[in-house]
């Protein structure tokens, strides 16, 4: 759903603004308090401010300004971009009002240290991929577990959240499924 919104912004982007290259032009939050500029002078930055004024956070997403890329907001918390050399990422404002960066399909453990990103094996079965990593950095994952499974999931970007640190629920067709971090770090199907 994300990535075909995206593609639809994108086209409407390229056929008016020329795939957005040049432009500064603010992306405004749905509610309005919030702007998004975008930078152009180096790799693509995006900075968020209020409304008002004040720099709430300079996002450095190191897409090329010379590929094609797409800003947008996705509700009032969350920024997404879409870009020809890097792909799609969102930027989640958290409760306590800071940003953290994120992959479509990939959600962080409430403690951060942890990742569970969620694909279709094929797009024609629409069959759930999903791993884990241990967060090492911004985009650098150590995988604690890959699995490949027969459960059809209908969105793979929204199927999972997390119960707690060590457990993730996944959304599939005919129920869901969990899995369980293990304490060596390794993940363990549940049912």
């Amino acid at each position: 759903m994300i990535r075909c919104k995206l593609l639809s912004t994108l086209l409407i982007v390229c056929s008016v603004g020329g795939c957005g290259r040049v432009s500064s032009t603010p992306v405004v939050s749905p509610d309005g308090l919030l702007e998004a500029v975008p930078d152009t002078t180096g790799e693509l930055a995006v900075t968020i401010k209020s409304k008002d004024g004040p720099i709430l956070y300079r996002w450095e997403t190191g897409a090329s300004p010379y590929q094609w890329w797409v800003v947008e907001w996705k509700d009032n918390h969350t920024l997404q971009m879409a870009s020809g050399d890097i792909g799609a990422y969102m930027l989640e404002r958290q409760p306590d009002n800071t940003w953290r960066e994120s992959t479509p399909g990939m959600v962080f453990s409430p403690d951060g240290k942890w990742v569970a990103s969620t694909s279709w094996e094929s797009g024609e079965t629409k069959k759930l991929r999903i791993w884990f990593g241990n967060v090492q950095g911004r985009r650098s994952y150590s995988v604690g577990g890959d699995f490949q499974t027969d459960f059809v999931i209908s969105d793979p970007f929204n199927c999972a959240h997390w119960n707690g640190n060590d457990r993730v629920i996944v959304k599939a067709a005919d129920g869901e499924r969990s899995w369980m971090k293990l304490e060596d770090g390794t993940w363990t199907y549940e049912n």
